[in-house]
Protein backbone atom coordinates (compact mmCIF):
# COMPACT_ATOMS: atom_id res chain seq x y z
CA UNK A 1 0.00 0.00 0.00
CA UNK A 2 1.59 3.31 -0.73
CA UNK A 3 1.62 6.18 1.75
CA UNK A 4 0.66 9.07 -1.05
CA UNK A 5 -1.87 6.75 -2.78
CA UNK A 6 -4.28 5.96 -0.09
CA UNK A 7 -2.90 8.24 2.77
CA UNK A 8 -5.91 7.58 5.35
CA UNK A 9 -5.82 3.31 5.12
CA UNK A 10 -1.98 4.02 5.26
CA UNK A 11 -2.16 6.05 8.79
CA UNK A 12 -4.92 3.78 9.56
CA UNK A 13 -2.62 0.51 9.16
CA UNK A 14 -0.05 1.88 10.87
CA UNK A 15 -2.05 2.91 13.41
CA UNK A 16 -3.61 -0.81 14.02
CA UNK A 17 0.13 -2.26 13.87
CA UNK A 18 0.89 0.45 17.05
CA UNK A 19 -2.28 -0.94 18.14
CA UNK A 20 -1.26 -4.60 18.21
CA UNK A 21 2.02 -4.11 19.77
CA UNK A 22 0.93 -2.00 22.42
CA UNK A 23 -1.86 -4.68 23.50
CA UNK A 24 0.89 -7.25 22.94
CA UNK A 25 3.18 -5.67 25.19
CA UNK A 26 0.69 -5.26 27.71
CA UNK A 27 0.70 -1.45 27.25
CA UNK A 28 4.58 -0.82 27.80
CA UNK A 29 4.71 1.18 23.96
CA UNK A 30 1.88 2.97 24.08
CA UNK A 31 2.20 6.90 25.17
CA UNK A 32 5.40 8.85 25.97
CA UNK A 33 7.48 6.17 27.54
CA UNK A 34 7.25 8.35 31.31
CA UNK A 35 6.26 5.76 33.53
CA UNK A 36 9.22 3.20 32.04
CA UNK A 37 12.03 5.83 32.11
CA UNK A 38 10.87 7.09 35.59
CA UNK A 39 11.02 3.28 36.88
CA UNK A 40 14.33 2.58 35.05
CA UNK A 41 16.12 5.78 36.66
CA UNK A 42 14.59 4.78 40.20
CA UNK A 43 15.57 1.33 39.97
CA UNK A 44 12.21 -0.02 40.42
CA UNK A 45 11.00 -1.21 37.11
CA UNK A 46 11.67 -4.72 35.54
CA UNK A 47 12.34 -3.97 31.98
CA UNK A 48 11.25 -6.45 29.23
CA UNK A 49 13.88 -7.20 26.44
CA UNK A 50 12.31 -6.11 23.54
CA UNK A 51 11.08 -2.84 25.00
CA UNK A 52 13.48 -0.79 23.01
CA UNK A 53 13.23 -2.60 19.82
CA UNK A 54 9.37 -1.79 19.93
CA UNK A 55 9.28 1.34 21.37
CA UNK A 56 11.52 2.41 18.18
CA UNK A 57 9.14 0.66 15.99
CA UNK A 58 5.72 2.22 17.08
CA UNK A 59 7.25 5.76 17.31
CA UNK A 60 8.61 5.13 13.77
CA UNK A 61 5.07 3.66 12.23
CA UNK A 62 3.85 6.95 14.00
CA UNK A 63 5.89 9.04 12.41
CA UNK A 64 5.96 7.42 9.17
CA UNK A 65 1.88 7.37 9.46
CA UNK A 66 2.52 11.01 9.24
CA UNK A 67 0.70 11.63 12.67
CA UNK A 68 1.94 14.27 14.39
CA UNK A 69 2.63 12.22 17.67
CA UNK A 70 5.88 13.71 19.11
CA UNK A 71 9.53 12.80 19.18
CA UNK A 72 11.25 14.25 22.33
CA UNK A 73 8.75 11.73 24.83
CA UNK A 74 9.68 8.54 22.39
CA UNK A 75 13.18 9.73 22.23
CA UNK A 76 14.28 9.96 25.68
CA UNK A 77 11.83 6.76 26.49
CA UNK A 78 14.17 4.91 23.78
CA UNK A 79 17.63 6.50 25.02
CA UNK A 80 16.76 5.85 28.86
CA UNK A 81 15.80 2.09 27.96
CA UNK A 82 19.26 1.33 26.03
CA UNK A 83 21.06 3.13 28.62
CA UNK A 84 19.17 1.01 31.25
CA UNK A 85 20.29 -2.02 28.97
CA UNK A 86 23.40 -0.87 28.55
CA UNK A 87 24.26 -0.66 32.56
CA UNK A 88 22.34 -4.32 32.69
CA UNK A 89 24.76 -6.28 30.66
CA UNK A 90 27.76 -4.36 32.21
CA UNK A 91 26.65 -4.67 35.22
CA UNK A 92 27.04 -0.71 35.77
CA UNK A 93 27.01 -0.14 39.76
CA UNK A 94 25.21 3.34 39.11
CA UNK A 95 22.31 2.41 35.78
CA UNK A 96 20.63 6.31 36.54
CA UNK A 97 23.84 7.79 34.97
CA UNK A 98 23.70 5.82 31.93
CA UNK A 99 20.00 6.30 31.38
CA UNK A 100 20.48 9.51 31.22
CA UNK A 101 23.34 9.72 28.71
CA UNK A 102 21.46 7.06 26.67
CA UNK A 103 18.14 10.05 27.14
CA UNK A 104 20.91 12.69 26.14
CA UNK A 105 22.46 10.75 23.44
CA UNK A 106 19.78 9.29 21.50
CA UNK A 107 17.24 12.50 21.45
CA UNK A 108 20.47 14.31 20.53
CA UNK A 109 20.94 11.83 17.28
CA UNK A 110 17.40 11.88 16.61
CA UNK A 111 17.29 16.24 16.60
CA UNK A 112 20.65 16.47 15.79
CA UNK A 113 20.30 19.34 18.83
CA UNK A 114 23.00 17.88 20.72
CA UNK A 115 22.63 21.58 23.37
CA UNK A 116 18.61 21.60 23.85
CA UNK A 117 19.13 17.71 24.37
CA UNK A 118 21.72 17.56 26.97
CA UNK A 119 20.34 20.25 28.67
CA UNK A 120 16.73 19.12 29.00
CA UNK A 121 18.11 15.53 30.28
CA UNK A 122 20.14 17.20 33.15
CA UNK A 123 17.22 19.70 34.02
CA UNK A 124 14.93 16.40 34.43
CA UNK A 125 17.65 14.03 36.06
CA UNK A 126 18.68 16.96 38.09
CA UNK A 127 21.90 15.77 36.65
CA UNK A 128 24.19 18.82 37.16
CA UNK A 129 27.22 17.03 37.91
CA UNK A 130 27.14 15.20 34.70
CA UNK A 131 27.06 18.32 32.68
CA UNK A 132 30.26 17.45 30.67
CA UNK A 133 29.41 13.53 30.29
CA UNK A 134 25.94 14.61 28.95
CA UNK A 135 27.44 17.26 26.63
CA UNK A 136 30.04 15.00 25.52
CA UNK A 137 27.23 11.75 24.75
CA UNK A 138 25.22 14.70 22.92
CA UNK A 139 27.57 15.57 20.99
CA UNK A 140 29.03 13.04 19.90
CA UNK A 141 25.58 11.18 18.96
CA UNK A 142 24.23 14.09 16.93
CA UNK A 143 27.75 14.33 14.90
CA UNK A 144 27.27 10.15 13.96
CA UNK A 145 23.84 11.45 13.28
CA UNK A 146 24.78 13.98 10.82
CA UNK A 147 26.75 11.49 8.72
CA UNK A 148 23.90 9.02 8.23
CA UNK A 149 20.64 11.76 7.67
CA UNK A 150 20.23 15.57 7.73
CA UNK A 151 19.22 17.50 10.11
CA UNK A 152 15.49 16.43 11.73
CA UNK A 153 14.05 20.50 11.55
CA UNK A 154 15.85 21.61 8.46
CA UNK A 155 14.29 18.12 6.57
CA UNK A 156 10.77 19.20 8.11
CA UNK A 157 10.99 22.37 7.19
CA UNK A 158 11.59 21.76 3.63
CA UNK A 159 8.94 19.05 3.54
CA UNK A 160 6.47 21.78 4.52
CA UNK A 161 7.53 24.15 1.30
CA UNK A 162 7.36 21.52 -1.04
CA UNK A 163 3.57 21.71 0.30
CA UNK A 164 2.79 25.62 -0.68
CA UNK A 165 1.06 26.21 -3.35
CA UNK A 166 3.18 27.63 -6.39
CA UNK A 167 2.66 30.93 -7.27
Amino acid sequence: MQRKARPVAFAAACGFSVAVIGVVTAGDTFGSGYAHTKAALENSGDTNALYVLLKFVTTWLTAWAGVPGGIFAPSLAIGGALGGDFAQWTSYANPPTLIALGMAAFLAAVTQAPLTAFIIVMEMVDGHALVLSLMASALFASAVSRLISAPLYASLAELQLTRLPKA
